[in-house]
């Protein structure tokens, strides 16, 4: 008789049950089943306060210098001014197309 073995992941329930994750790729039968208890891998967890914590040390750290309020009003307006003086060409633009759309055509003359 051949003898098949399979490696499949699953995990027990805590009423005892078996849940298997995938699956099993072999035909219907009796089967005998060995448990081997898998150790989960740690990774650190991290809050948010912890993550922001590490980036304000790594900035004291690197000797940055972070933006002032008054720099970052000034970026802010000149981002503004530059988005009007567009939304401005954009009218100037549609009138222009505006103004065309209303002049007649005119048919070209034929040669007798």
């Amino acid at each position: 008789m051949e003898t098949s073995q399979v490696v499949v992941h699953g995990s027990i329930d805590p009423d005892g049950i078996l849940q298997v994750h995938e699956p099993i790729p072999l035909p219907p039968g009796e089967v005998q089943v060995t448990i081997q208890v898998i150790e989960p891998i740690s990774r650190p967890r991290n809050s948010i306060w912890d993550v922001m914590e590490r980036i304000w040390a790594d900035h004291r750290t690197s000797g940055f210098i972070p933006r002032s309020r008054a720099e970052i009003d000034a970026e802010h307006n000149t981002y503004r001014e530059n988005l009007e003086e567009g939304f401005l060409k954009v009218e100037e633009i549609q009138k222009e197309c505006e103004t065309f759309r209303h002049v007649p055509k005119t048919e070209p003359e034929q040669g007798s």
